[in-house]
């Protein structure tokens, strides 16, 4: 797992620099073949990416090395998930996708807060990166019979009973997005083991060329 992370971070660190030595030349000089436009946009994806894999990084181990890491308080669900979705709208804009929000208003949990809002980070950012242009993403959560049921969906290119077999059971699938972005496999691994520290579950429903659904299912305790 680490000589897998440490070789896909240099490659997107080296695209850091590349792109940054190229802005660096251009200014006053004919321009290049390839447009800012796109230059900034691998830019940006390198940057995204280094960044989601390096907060990943630090909860994994964390987990890994501190059962203490678990720390339960009262959090309000809708806002949470409204913080989170603050960070991907530009994201969302930038590659035309539209991220709605169906929240049940009112739910208090005792939620380990750090771990909820990577659980729905991730989520977001794999339904983002497997979405097409003109797609919706939608976030929907509510409370029944003591539980709390929170999923995100998009309508993009979907995936096989395989591919959700090998998520559900050791979390290591991962595949490049619908405009071509990087993923390291880690990302639904720790909303699996997340989710499972707060007695609950990870859910996967989806068919391809259809799109996804991922829910989380956990005991809501106020």
């Amino acid at each position: 797992m680490m000589s897998i992370i440490a070789h896909d971070l240099r490659g997107t660190m080296g695209n850091l620099l590349t792109a940054i030595d190229v802005l660096h030349l251009w200014k006053g000089r004919t321009p290049l073949r390839l447009t800012e436009k796109s230059l900034l946009w691998n830019l940006r994806q390198s940057a995204s990416y280094s960044l989601e894999l390096l907060e990943n990084l630090l909860h994994w181990s964390r987990l890994e090395e501190n059962e203490a890491y678990f720390q339960p308080e009262p959090v309000q669900l809708d806002k949470l998930i409204r913080n989170c979705v603050n960070l991907f709208e530009e994201s969302a804009r930038l590659k035309e996708v539209t991220i709605r929000e169906d929240m049940q208003t009112g739910i208090q949990c005792q939620v380990d807060q750090v771990m909820m809002e990577t659980i729905v980070r991730n989520l977001i950012s794999n339904a983002l990166k497997f979405s097409h242009p003109g797609g919706a993403i939608i976030i929907h959560g509510a409370s029944s019979n003591g539980l709390i049921h929170l999923s995100v969906a998009d309508q993009g290119i979907g995936i096989t009973e395989d591919q959700i077999r090998k998520i559900t059971r050791n979390g290591g699938y991962t595949r490049k997005g619908t405009a071509n972005e990087k993923g390291a496999g880690i990302g639904l691994t720790l909303v699996r083991e997340f989710a499972a520290r707060h007695k609950g579950e990870l859910l996967i429903h989806s068919h391809p060329g259809q799109g996804s659904t991922f829910e989380i299912q956990f005991p809501c305790s106020s």
